[in-house]
């Protein structure tokens, strides 16, 4: 991110067996090697992909939900924390 905090999104459950994606979200602090909670997603990721644009927000997008399909819309990680979903955007 433009701040220099790394945004790690989603992650794994294994409820079932098998690998269902999560809501949560991470920001870590480099400056003093700190994890701290973020707002979750409004969709569960697991094996996303993320890229920084070029106003440093992060685009999350793909992975697995939460019922073992795909997340198909893509969401925004911004530098203060104003996480959102892009509604009018899918990957479908």
């Amino acid at each position: 991110m433009a701040n220099g905090q790394l945004l790690l999104a989603g992650g794994d459950q294994r409820d079932k067996g098998y690998n269902l994606g999560i809501r949560d979200t991470t920001r870590f602090k480099p400056a003093n090697n700190a994890l701290s909670a973020a707002a979750p997603m409004r969709s569960a990721r697991w094996y996303a992909s993320q890229t920084v644009l070029a106003n440093g927000d992060v685009l999350v997008l793909g992975g697995s939900n939460d019922q073992g399909g795909a997340s198909i819309t893509p969401e925004l990680g911004t530098p203060c924390g104003a996480d959102r979903q892009q509604s009018s955007a899918s990957a479908a």
